[in-house]
Protein backbone atom coordinates (compact mmCIF):
# COMPACT_ATOMS: atom_id res chain seq x y z
CA UNK A 1 0.00 0.00 0.00
CA UNK A 2 1.40 3.58 -0.75
CA UNK A 3 0.98 4.64 2.74
CA UNK A 4 3.15 2.52 4.26
CA UNK A 5 5.57 3.34 1.41
CA UNK A 6 5.09 6.72 2.29
CA UNK A 7 5.66 6.52 5.63
CA UNK A 8 9.02 4.34 5.49
CA UNK A 9 10.07 6.72 3.05
CA UNK A 10 9.89 9.90 5.40
CA UNK A 11 11.06 8.07 8.39
CA UNK A 12 13.91 7.14 6.64
CA UNK A 13 15.04 10.47 5.08
CA UNK A 14 14.65 12.36 8.74
CA UNK A 15 15.92 9.73 10.80
CA UNK A 16 19.33 10.72 9.80
CA UNK A 17 18.28 14.54 11.10
CA UNK A 18 15.92 13.92 13.80
CA UNK A 19 16.96 10.24 15.78
CA UNK A 20 14.07 9.91 17.87
CA UNK A 21 11.85 12.44 16.89
CA UNK A 22 11.50 10.76 13.21
CA UNK A 23 9.01 8.04 14.60
CA UNK A 24 6.44 11.36 15.63
CA UNK A 25 7.37 13.19 12.56
CA UNK A 26 6.66 10.41 10.30
CA UNK A 27 3.34 9.55 12.14
CA UNK A 28 2.19 13.05 12.35
CA UNK A 29 2.64 13.32 8.48
CA UNK A 30 1.22 10.35 7.54
CA UNK A 31 -1.82 11.28 9.72
CA UNK A 32 -1.97 14.60 7.48
CA UNK A 33 -1.68 12.51 4.77
CA UNK A 34 -4.74 10.27 5.33
CA UNK A 35 -6.63 13.20 6.68
CA UNK A 36 -5.75 15.19 3.51
CA UNK A 37 -7.43 12.00 1.36
CA UNK A 38 -10.22 11.97 4.22
CA UNK A 39 -11.08 15.68 3.15
CA UNK A 40 -10.54 15.34 -0.40
CA UNK A 41 -13.22 12.27 -0.57
CA UNK A 42 -15.88 14.28 1.71
CA UNK A 43 -15.65 17.45 -0.20
CA UNK A 44 -15.98 15.84 -3.20
CA UNK A 45 -19.26 13.81 -1.74
CA UNK A 46 -20.66 17.44 -0.30
CA UNK A 47 -20.04 18.81 -3.77
CA UNK A 48 -22.19 16.23 -5.40
CA UNK A 49 -24.75 16.10 -2.99
CA UNK A 50 -24.93 19.83 -3.41
CA UNK A 51 -25.25 19.37 -7.22
CA UNK A 52 -27.95 16.60 -6.48
CA UNK A 53 -30.14 19.04 -3.58
CA UNK A 54 -29.65 16.25 -0.83
CA UNK A 55 -29.31 17.62 2.58
CA UNK A 56 -27.16 15.47 3.62
CA UNK A 57 -25.74 16.16 7.52
CA UNK A 58 -25.75 19.88 8.90
CA UNK A 59 -22.12 21.73 9.36
CA UNK A 60 -21.65 21.40 12.79
CA UNK A 61 -22.59 17.28 12.92
CA UNK A 62 -20.16 16.80 9.77
CA UNK A 63 -17.37 18.83 11.68
CA UNK A 64 -17.34 16.44 14.70
CA UNK A 65 -17.45 13.15 12.67
CA UNK A 66 -14.04 14.87 10.90
CA UNK A 67 -13.02 14.99 14.33
CA UNK A 68 -13.94 12.27 15.41
CA UNK A 69 -12.31 10.12 12.62
CA UNK A 70 -8.97 12.56 12.99
CA UNK A 71 -8.08 10.92 16.67
CA UNK A 72 -9.49 7.57 14.97
CA UNK A 73 -6.68 7.74 12.15
CA UNK A 74 -4.54 8.98 14.59
CA UNK A 75 -5.12 6.33 17.14
CA UNK A 76 -4.87 3.93 13.88
CA UNK A 77 -1.08 4.97 12.68
CA UNK A 78 -0.07 5.15 16.23
CA UNK A 79 -0.88 1.22 16.62
CA UNK A 80 0.39 0.41 13.17
CA UNK A 81 3.69 2.21 12.91
CA UNK A 82 4.87 1.35 16.19
CA UNK A 83 7.03 -1.44 16.86
CA UNK A 84 7.15 -4.60 14.55
CA UNK A 85 5.51 -3.73 11.35
CA UNK A 86 8.11 -0.38 11.06
CA UNK A 87 11.20 -3.10 11.79
CA UNK A 88 9.77 -4.73 9.11
CA UNK A 89 9.00 -2.54 6.70
CA UNK A 90 12.47 -0.69 7.21
CA UNK A 91 14.09 -4.09 6.33
CA UNK A 92 12.14 -4.95 3.40
CA UNK A 93 14.42 -5.41 0.36
CA UNK A 94 11.86 -4.60 -2.26
CA UNK A 95 11.69 -1.27 -0.49
CA UNK A 96 11.98 1.82 -3.09
CA UNK A 97 12.07 4.97 -1.17
CA UNK A 98 9.47 7.86 -2.45
CA UNK A 99 11.60 11.16 -3.70
CA UNK A 100 11.08 13.91 -1.39
CA UNK A 101 8.81 16.31 -3.71
CA UNK A 102 6.01 13.58 -3.82
CA UNK A 103 6.43 13.14 -0.39
CA UNK A 104 5.38 16.87 0.09
CA UNK A 105 3.24 17.43 -3.39
CA UNK A 106 0.34 14.88 -2.53
CA UNK A 107 -0.42 16.29 0.82
CA UNK A 108 -0.66 19.81 -0.87
CA UNK A 109 -2.67 18.64 -4.28
CA UNK A 110 -5.17 17.12 -1.72
CA UNK A 111 -5.91 20.09 0.48
CA UNK A 112 -6.26 22.64 -3.22
CA UNK A 113 -8.40 19.81 -4.76
CA UNK A 114 -10.62 19.85 -1.05
CA UNK A 115 -10.16 23.44 -1.39
CA UNK A 116 -12.02 23.98 -4.83
CA UNK A 117 -14.46 21.02 -3.86
CA UNK A 118 -15.89 23.48 -1.15
CA UNK A 119 -15.79 26.55 -2.97
CA UNK A 120 -17.57 24.89 -5.36
CA UNK A 121 -20.51 24.04 -2.67
CA UNK A 122 -20.47 27.77 -1.41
Amino acid sequence: MFIDTFYISFFNRFKKGFKKKAVLLAQVYITFLELSLVLLLVSFFAAFANQMKIDLMSQTKAIVLLIILAIGIWFKNWLKFTGKKRNVLNASKKRKDEPLWKLILVPIVCLILTFVFVKSIY
